[in-house]
């Protein structure tokens, strides 16, 4: 007999015929498990994820578009209400991230609105963009613009 000096066994490893297939299972009784069929992934949810992705635009647009992101956010509630109805009234996490950002994309939106109403900001600018314009190309001084700027609204409070 001719035995190997690390004592393993040469046919397994040359793939002798004593290999079991790997999708069955062979019980000790003689009587073979039925493989189980490929299940298929699980499936995402559209409307999930349309959720998501506004709810993402409606937080990043809180600071620079005032009102798209109010809108953003409330597509995002809404898709994601209509994904937990779609879903046998689960709701997935990308339903529920989708729906708390639009919630804060909502809340910011009415915030950053709140906060420029508050400053008036938004109509002093606009009143005397032309004149602000028209000084700084006399003078080329920012700093006097500046004062200027800060002056009037000093006044205006």
């Amino acid at each position: 007999m001719n035995q190997n000096p690390d004592n393993r066994n040469n046919n397994f490893f040359e793939g002798s015929g004593n290999q079991q297939p790997v999708n069955q299972i062979y019980m000790p009784d003689g009587y073979q498990q039925q493989p189980m069929p490929p299940q298929a992934p699980p499936q995402t949810n559209g409307l999930a994820i349309g959720a998501l992705v506004l709810g993402i635009l409606s937080v990043v647009c809180c600071c620079c578009c005032i009102g798209i992101n109010i809108i953003l956010g409330i597509i995002a509630i809404i898709l994601a209400v209509v994904s937990r109805k779609n879903s046998n009234g689960k709701m997935s996490g990308m339903a529920i991230a989708g729906l708390v950002l639009g919630i804060l994309g909502v809340i910011g939106g009415i915030v950053s609105i709140i906060i420029t109403v508050a400053s008036g900001a938004s109509g002093f600018f606009t009143e005397n963009w032309t004149k602000y314009y028209n000084e700084f190309n006399q003078s080329g001084d920012p700093e006097k613009l500046f004062n200027d700027i800060f002056n009037d609204l000093e006044g205006r409070f």
